[in-house]
């Protein structure tokens, strides 16, 4: 704001008496002074450490998947990517922000069988990770893609809002279109294996492939008005959908119906872990829950506000979750002889 001061206001402040004026000056002098010592006492050291960490209390994590040679790759926001290596010692993890006019910001990503690794970004980006160098391909669409996945011979599929899906044959040099115009966005898409694919969005939507992704159709509904935030099938018939308040549903029948598993969660359910043991999901308030029969158990976990976004599964019997606020947390998953496991550590 701009202050306009009236002529006789200027003309009597000329007129101050010659020590007001002193005092006046002598005031600037001082808090010059003070601020010209606090200037010169200001310690950079801390910031600086900061700035060299490989991870930072401002990373928020969206998605996770592994890399050859027993390593793993964390997507995040503002173009950021931290590779990890593991070893008995724990992981080491090495930070990359990549090079784009726009900062792409993570919203899944997927692992294709060549061993690369794909990326998808909120500007309608794949970002591909091979042989340790990164390459971007855009998707030419008005439509907000959500969700990414890799099939067979390591085509790449996107899909996203208007029930858009785009497929690419060869590495992203052409994306071609086969949305089906529903309503619906697209929330979350799995290829089970090379024929038959699932995807779930808004109102509870179901939409199923049994021929590589040439045709989709849609299957019966999860549930009116639900919204899933995860999807998960183990093989063609077996698969769970998660959501809101902890809400998960489950099919044993291929999607042809939908039941509501007990659960002893209330978060917002983000993802799930399939581990030798058992099957597990996890996500807000740093839930983690395990499927005991039909009933989902809360886990032993830190009591934390922060949520598990992504997360894996490891060789050493634990689960390795990354998410909000630069976490990065490896936990024991409980087998059925272990109900009370400790959590450990995070970064």
């Amino acid at each position: 704001m701009v202050r306009y001061l009236e002529r006789s206001t200027v003309e009597s402040q000329r007129r101050r008496a010659p020590a007001a004026a002193f005092k006046h000056i002598l005031s600037i002098g001082v808090v010059a002074s003070i601020l010209a010592g606090c200037e010169a006492n200001l310690n950079m050291t801390g910031i600086d450490a900061t700035l060299e960490q490989p991870i930072r209390r401002t990373d928020q994590f969206l998605a996770l998947e592994r890399t050859p040679g027993g390593g793993v790759l964390a997507f995040a926001d503002d173009g950021v990517v931290v590779q990890g290596q593991l070893s008995p010692e724990g992981i080491t993890w090495t930070r990359t922000t990549l090079d784009a006019e726009r900062a792409p910001t993570f919203t899944d990503s997927a692992a294709c069988a060549d061993g690369s690794v794909v990326g998808l970004s909120f500007y309608n980006e794949v970002w591909w990770f091979a042989d340790n160098e990164w390459r971007v391909t855009p998707i030419d669409t008005f439509e907000q893609l959500e969700s990414v996945d890799c099939r067979a011979d390591n085509e790449v599929w996107a899909a996203g809002s208007f029930s858009s899906f785009y497929r690419t044959q060869d590495q992203g040099e052409t994306w071609e279109d086969l949305s089906i115009g529903e309503d619906a966005t697209i929330t979350n898409l799995q290829f089970v294996d090379d024929e038959f694919g699932y995807a779930v969005g808004e109102f509870g939507m179901v939409f199923q492939t049994a021929d590589g992704g040439e045709q989709w159709s849609v299957i019966e509904p999860v549930a009116d008005e639900f919204y899933p935030l995860s999807l998960h099938f183990s093989d063609r018939e077996r698969g769970w959908v998660g959501g809101v308040l902890g809400i998960i549903f489950a099919t044993e029948d291929g999607g042809a119906t939908w039941v509501q598993q007990e659960s002893e969660g209330h978060a917002a359910v983000y993802g799930f872990i399939d581990s030798e043991q058992g099957l597990f999901a996890f996500g807000d308030q740093g839930s983690l829950l395990k499927l005991e029969g039909q009933t989902w158990r809360s886990q032993a976990a830190p009591p934390i506000p922060i949520h598990y976004k992504a997360g894996l599964a490891l060789e050493s019997g634990e689960a390795l979750l990354v998410g909000g606020w630069g976490l990065t947390m490896t936990l024991p998953l409980a087998s059925s002889e272990d109900k009370n496991p400790i959590a450990e550590g995070g970064e």
